[in-house]
């Protein structure tokens, strides 16, 4: 009898132990499921340099994004040769082939203060057989040419404003998909939008006319099917990487004397 509640008890143990290491197992992140270990924690000195070209980078990226979102009901009615009753016409249409045309995402923009920013590219759109959804899917490249903007910094203690000098240029690819809405009177546009910098773009930028200029090397996406304000992904300084988002948050704790000195 002893030796069976022996038996029984090593097995009780054993069984312990397994479980006990399994729950353990259990409780480990996945991959990427915790903070990113190459990434830094936000400083007041990242907040001063880094903040505003962050904010500058966001601003010009999301806006352009924005625009194409909002053109579709125009590119589609240039793509069928009409007007407002032509894109409505549309959706009668028997399924056919597709059709297929150019845009061209291409326009200059006067900077704040000196240069400019010129945004080149292009893309194609897809109307489908149906008629009511289709693709575009193309790039931008937004080019910086001394371009001095003021970079209005929302803080703890209120706004402020620093002057941002950039140069250098930011490729995008963008995809997006659309389906037309049923009511001929407003049209609308349901869309998914996804974009991301081609490569681990670098700009170069002067915070408030500081004479030694900075390197940044960006590197973020867009996901989203309403209109975002948040690009997620990282910039370098000084050969530290940042998350956007939380670079974003401490900027807005920080007070105006860290932000804009």
């Amino acid at each position: 009898m002893a030796k069976i509640l022996g038996k029984n008890f090593i097995k009780f143990v054993v069984v312990c132990l397994l479980l006990g290491i399994f729950a353990c197992d259990n409780n480990k992140k996945a991959p990427g499921g915790g903070p990113n270990p190459d990434l830094s924690d936000p400083t007041d000195d990242v907040a001063t340099n880094v903040g505003p070209v962050e904010q500058l980078v966001t601003t010009d990226v999301l806006e352009k994004t924005n625009a194409i979102r909002a053109n579709v009901p125009n590119y589609i009615e240039d793509l069928v040769g009409g007007n407002n009753e032509g894109l409505a016409r549309i959706l009668y249409v028997e399924n056919g082939d597709s059709l297929f045309g150019d845009i061209d995402f291409g326009e200059s923009i006067d900077c704040d203060v000196s240069g400019s920013k010129d945004i080149i590219g292009s893309a194609v759109i897809e109307l489908f057989g149906d008629r009511i959804s289709g693709t575009i899917s193309g790039d931008f490249t937004i080019q910086y040419d001394n371009c001095e903007d003021i970079i209005l910094m929302d803080t703890s203690d209120g706004t402020c404003a620093v002057n941002v000098n950039a140069t250098g240029e930011l490729t995008n690819t963008i995809g997006l998909s659309f389906v037309l809405g049923q009511d001929f009177g407003t049209q609308t546009v349901e869309d998914i939008v996804s974009i991301n910098s081609s490569t681990f773009a670098p700009l170069n930028a002067v915070i408030n006319t500081v004479a030694s200029d900075q390197i940044y090397n960006f590197s973020y996406e867009l996901l989203s099917n309403t209109t975002n304000t948040n690009l997620n992904g990282t910039v370098e300084y000084k050969l530290d990487l940042y998350d956007l988002i939380e670079l974003e948050d401490f900027v807005a704790s920080s007070t105006s004397s860290v932000v804009c000195p």
